[in-house]
């Protein structure tokens, strides 16, 4: 067990010091088993845990993943099972990641997948469909075409009442909320930032696994395998102000140009930048001398404030991709799932000319306990496949997962949403020091 210091969510002081039941490690070996084992061992992990957050990387047969549950609850007998198959782990990239918890007050939650579900991400404008979807997308572009910019209000608009699962309760605020999640949790995200703004709120897009169990995703809740869908818990605690330090980074990009502001917008649309057209500018900045080693055809990133923030921490700000963009007309879209607003700080950026790694081993490991990262799509272990090491070993004080499709972010009293820059991740920060 470890001892973490916590953060209050207004002031940013360091609190008294608390006793932490969640232990975190990483393992591997040539067996599911193996990893597990060296897992158990190295961290002392008992039976009896409160709940247990499991990452498994993309590189063990499909039979492994249909059995991990079970293995699970052989070796920890947990109350709460959650987990989902990532690209890979910290440090090892080939293995498991454990976050287990001890007398503690969790509470688990499950999102099945179905038609009733609302999937934003599908029908925001600038995005790809499946083809399930093409209906909702065609009735948007012809509310485009018939009323122009006013047949389009908002880029995600949830059809429920903010329902929570039914294991959740709007009588009581949990302290920290995760989620294992496939690439549609923006319904649910709205949900929890309606009751609970304050919460933070941290998880991971699974890695795509079709060609690994024939699976788009693949989530653990309890003893099942879920194929789509969201699992998670909320944990709750008796230090009302007790909040884990988080750590967000984008080692792979750089700004290019000054912060703008927002001059008109619509949904995730920018119309007007400092009063000029968005496409307009971002082609000045390609073409400027400064910048003659940028190509048009590369990816571009914009980095965005929250409405009437005045600090521009980088803490604070959102880093969403840019979709597409029309010169003659000035519009530029966004990915994202999250209404922009007139007068938002923005900032354009780009992709380094460096090679990062997705395990990111330069992290301190005896300060970091759970670890989210983002893999480059093009650097997956399907594309770069791992070497399976002959003998079990495990470092405890790091558990986490990286994965291609994303980190879900939800920083308290600001919007949550997917992170899917490559390389970029975030981090729970621990101590074992008495500072």
């Amino acid at each position: 067990m470890f001892s973490r210091y916590c953060l209050s969510p207004r002031t940013g002081r360091s609190l008294t010091l608390l006793r932490s039941y969640w232990t975190s490690v990483t393992g591997t070996g040539p067996t599911l088993e193996a990893c597990l084992d060296s897992c158990v061992q190295q961290a002392q992990l008992k039976r009896g845990a409160s709940a247990a957050m499991v990452f498994v990387s993309k590189s063990f047969d499909s039979d492994d993943y249909d059995k991990l549950s079970h293995l699970i609850q052989q070796r920890l007998s947990t109350k709460w099972l959650v987990g989902l198959v990532v690209d890979r782990v910290p440090h090892f990239d080939h293995g498991v990641s454990l976050y287990v918890g001890y007398d503690e007050h969790v509470v688990g939650f499950q999102v099945k997948d179905g038609p009733e579900r609302n999937k934003v991400r599908s029908v925001s404008v600038g995005r790809w469909g499946r083809p399930e979807y093409l209906g909702r997308v065609a009735y948007q572009q012809q509310q485009m075409e018939s009323m122009g910019w006013d047949g389009f209000e908002s880029v995600s608009t949830p059809t429920q009442d903010y329902v929570l699962p039914e294991t959740l309760t709007t009588r009581q605020t949990p302290s920290f909320v995760f989620l294992a999640s496939d690439n549609e949790p923006d319904e649910l995200l709205k949900t929890l930032d309606h009751h609970y703004p304050a919460t933070l709120k941290l998880g991971i897009v699974g890695a795509s696994t079709p060609f690994v169990n024939g699976n788009p995703y693949t989530l653990f809740y309890q003893d099942q395998l879920m194929g789509a869908g969201i699992a998670g818990f909320a944990t709750y605690t008796t230090k009302s102000e007790a909040l884990s330090y988080i750590k967000i980074e984008h080692p792979s990009l750089l700004p290019i140009g000054k912060p703008m502001h927002i001059t008109r917008c619509r949904g995730n649309i920018i119309l007007d930048l400092d009063q000029a057209g968005a496409t307009g500018l971002l082609l000045e900045l390609i073409k400027n001398k400064q910048n003659s080693l940028i190509s048009k055809d590369e990816t571009f990133y914009l980095g965005i404030y929250p409405p009437e923030d005045t600090t521009m921490e980088p803490s604070k700000m959102t880093v969403c991709r840019v979709t597409s963009g029309d010169p003659s007309r000035g519009n530029m879209s966004v990915d994202t799932t999250v209404d922009l607003q007139e007068g938002q700080v923005v900032q354009f950026m780009r992709k380094k000319g460096v090679t990062t790694t997705t395990s990111d081993n330069s992290m301190d490991v005896a300060e970091c306990g759970v670890f989210f990262g983002v893999v480059d799509k093009e650097k997956t272990i399907d594309l770069f496949p791992v070497t399976i090491p002959a003998q079990a070993e495990a470092l405890v004080d790091r558990a986490g997962g990286a994965s291609e499709n994303g980190v879900i972010l939800g920083r308290p009293n600001l919007a949550s949403q997917i992170l899917d820059v490559p390389s970029s991740n975030v981090s729970l920060s621990f101590s074992n020091n008495n500072k």
